[in-house]
């Protein structure tokens, strides 16, 4: 009986060391767990920039002495972010717009620049096409801000003027995987108009920026 005993712990331990040695070779031992957490299913931050245009107008009506403006102007324009990847379908950013000011005529033919920047936060939705092709979508909230040296500062010696707006944003946006972790990107941005009751104020400001992502 304890012979039996003893040779049945013997071979209990024999074949503990095998499967030891087994895992420890690279082996998976039988009914452990081998599941792996995709790199894409994984909560996964990246940085982006972009360089383009944006695009912005503006109507102010005033007294011809004072400048009144109904126009609108293209320059150049630099979007930089920061945005989590939460799953395969559902992202967010944070970003920073600015560029070169925009310049305005005036109905008495005076030259106008005004700097445009914007602060933004927004949801992205995405579909993976093939292994490197992405295309989404965003929407969000942004805080633009006007500023610049014109008539249409409240102050007779023009010390400058300055509009803060926050406003509802739309985008659409692609990206290329050219390596592990870096992608071509490339957005179109809307951040819709907020004029007054009198159909005066800042029109719509669009960016459309091709750049780098860089994935973590």
């Amino acid at each position: 009986m304890l012979g039996r005993e003893y040779g049945a712990l013997l071979a209990l331990i024999s074949g503990s060391m095998v499967l030891t040695a087994h895992a420890g070779e690279g082996g998976t031992v039988p009914g452990a767990s081998s599941r792996v957490v995709p790199v894409d299913a994984r909560m996964t931050p990246y940085l982006f920039g972009t360089a383009g245009q944006a695009h912005d107008s503006v109507i102010h009506f005033a007294a011809p002495s004072e400048g009144g403006v109904a126009d609108s102007d293209g320059e150049t324009s630099f979007q930089l972010g920061l945005g989590m990847q939460f799953n395969r379908l559902l992202g967010a950013e944070a970003y920073a717009q600015a560029g070169s000011r925009h310049a305005y005529h005036t109905v008495n033919g005076e030259r106008v620049t005004q700097a445009a920047r914007a602060f933004g936060a927004r949801v992205t939705l995405g579909l993976d096409i093939g292994e490197s092709l992405r295309i989404f979508g965003k929407a969000g909230i942004a805080r633009v801000v006007h500023s610049g040296r014109s008539s249409w500062s409240p102050t007779a010696d023009e010390q400058g003027y300055s509009n803060r707006q926050s406003r509802s944003t739309l985008g659409l946006g692609v990206s290329v995987r050219l390596a592990e972790r870096l992608s071509l990107r490339a957005d179109a941005d809307h951040i819709f108009q907020r004029r007054n009751d009198q159909g005066t104020g800042w029109g719509n400001l669009n960016h459309f920026g091709l750049g780098m992502q860089y994935r973590y």
